[in-house]
């Protein structure tokens, strides 16, 4: 199956959307799909997407001329997805005018950069990965879309009541763990050496982008109800933390670390004694729209995952996790407090969802894509 992979944004980059993308590509290439990403003229474009990765294959890609200013302000953001969306439409029209048809694949980058897609003469799939408002643009695409992918069941739900998307169009994949992460069994002691981690504390980990959404406060008053355990941060600055989180102090035990890079994640996943997945009832991003890779790498690492009681993780994982209550800082300390403890009900909690995360590899999830695309 020849695959149009169209991307309008920034791309490679170091966020969640773009290692999705690349490793949807791997996985899509490594099932035998001829696949093309295509992607818009920024400076991010001139790196190997392979290199940047560490991808197993290298991704054919196509990039088109657009201005290069997605992260100069709204007006500039908006002139450069336009400028994108003409020149996919312009390179979509050419490729199936000289055969190289097939279908044109894509992801919601933003409310509005793929509605072109429906009018370049191919089948179209979207892998929708939050709501979507109801305009025109988001009407009339999906009124004429071929399929959808959603990440979360709360997102099939609301798409199907918003737009009458028909049910066989519409199917639920969720993010995914890359296969290579069930050989990267790393033991605790040397996990931390590495990182720098103190080999006798009991720590708890975050690991994550700071967005206002996340609601990341709690991890703040978490620390503050439970001294005898170090809370580690990983995705930020400090700086960057006070600011989204709204704090001007954070307590000792709360270490913020940073960035790390691709290759360094199982070695901070692999040093905790609990993982952490977040999850407010104040936004409907949080509450129902989320769909976070890091819970099926969490489970990978064999380490107890403590999640939020929300709706949009239980439609990901049942159990597979220790729960809090949403938006309880008592509630998280205590939840944490008994992953780290154990016991035989953690230690099969864990086994379990190591046994869950192997049905959900991006190759597994490519795999099930493709036969959506096929009969659609």
């Amino acid at each position: 199956m020849r695959i149009h992979f169209i991307v309008n944004g920034i791309f490679p980059n170091k966020k969640a959307y773009g290692i999705q993308i690349a490793k949807m590509c791997e996985a899509f290439v490594e099932a035998g799909a001829d696949l093309t990403l295509v992607i818009p003229h920024t400076r991010a474009s001139v790196q190997n997407v392979k290199e940047f990765y560490g991808l197993r294959k290298e991704i054919s890609v196509r990039v088109l001329p657009a201005i290069p200013l997605y992260h100069a302000g709204r007006i500039w953001f908006f002139l450069s997805s336009l400028s994108s969306m003409l020149s996919s439409t312009l390179y979509l029209w050419l490729q199936k005018l000289f055969g190289r048809g097939g279908v044109i694949y894509t992801v919601d980058l933003s409310t509005f950069s793929f509605a072109n897609l429906v009018f370049c003469g191919l089948p179209v799939f979207i892998e929708v990965h939050d709501a979507k408002p109801y305009t025109i643009a988001t009407k009339v695409f999906f009124l004429r879309a071929t399929g959808v992918i959603v990440t979360n069941s709360e997102i099939r739900t609301h798409l199907l009541n918003q737009f009458k998307i028909p049910e066989q169009k519409c199917i639920v994949e969720q993010n995914s763990v890359d296969e290579s992460w069930f050989t990267k069994e790393i033991s605790r002691n040397d996990a931390r050496s590495r990182v720098g981690i103190p080999l006798d504390r009991k720590v708890a980990l975050y690991m994550g982008r700071f967005y206002a959404w996340k609601h990341l406060e709690i991890l703040t008053e978490a620390a503050f109800l439970s001294s005898d355990i170090d809370w580690y941060v990983v995705g930020g600055s400090q700086e960057e933390f006070k600011k989204v989180a709204n704090v001007t102090s954070l307590p000792s035990n709360l270490h913020i670390m940073g960035e790390c890079s691709l290759v360094d994640v199982p070695l901070w996943l692999s040093g905790a004694d609990a993982l952490i997945v977040l999850g407010s009832l104040k936004t409907r991003q949080s509450s129902h729209f989320t769909t976070p890779m890091k819970i099926y790498e969490y489970m990978a690492m064999k380490r107890p995952v403590v999640a939020s009681d929300t709706p949009a993780l239980r439609s990901l994982i049942q159990e597979e996790a220790v729960f809090y209550t949403p938006d309880i800082p008592a509630s998280l300390a205590e939840e944490v407090r008994k992953a780290i403890e154990g016991g035989a009900e953690i230690e099969h909690m864990v086994q379990k969802a190591y046994s869950a995360a192997k049905q959900h590899t991006w190759n597994k999830r490519a795999e099930r894509i493709l036969s959506f695309l096929s009969v659609q």
